[in-house]
């Protein structure tokens, strides 16, 4: 008799996420309650950091997700420590390993001018004579 197999190509979800430290190695850790948590705890995990997640998501979204909390304007505002929970150098190393082995680049984040002091208009003037001197 044959076996059926299926192959899905559904990512699996999660709705918590965060890092925990075993052994001296900091990892990535997912889950779908905070129950999981007690586990950690109880397999011998420390520094254990998990947060619920604003939607389901797959491991890499997660991921994504933590490291740009740091970058989070609207975290930055307000003062929220949740913008510094997880840049530690702990944390960031935990993030790295994982990129690493799911072979996908980092996420990149790039810093734009927010105040009229972070613009040079004279360079931003001079840009648009030259793009209006070529058309």
């Amino acid at each position: 008799m044959a076996k059926i197999i299926a192959n899905s190509t559904v990512e699996k979800t999660f709705t918590v996420a965060g890092v925990s430290n075993l052994n001296g190695v900091y990892k990535l850790r997912v889950a779908n309650s905070t129950g999981r948590v007690k586990v950690l705890h109880a397999n011998g995990h420390t520094d254990i950091r998990l947060i619920e997640l604003p939607s389901a998501m797959t491991k890499l979204q997660a991921a994504d997700y933590l490291v740009g909390l740091q970058y989070n304007e609207e975290l930055i505002k307000h003062n929220d420590p949740l913008a510094t929970y997880f840049e530690d150098v702990d944390a960031q190393q935990a993030f790295a390993d994982f990129y690493a082995k799911a072979k996908v680049l980092a996420p990149t984040v790039t810093t734009v001018a927010t105040t009229a002091e972070d613009v040079d208009f004279e360079a931003a003037a001079e840009l648009l004579e030259a793009e209006l001197a070529v058309a």
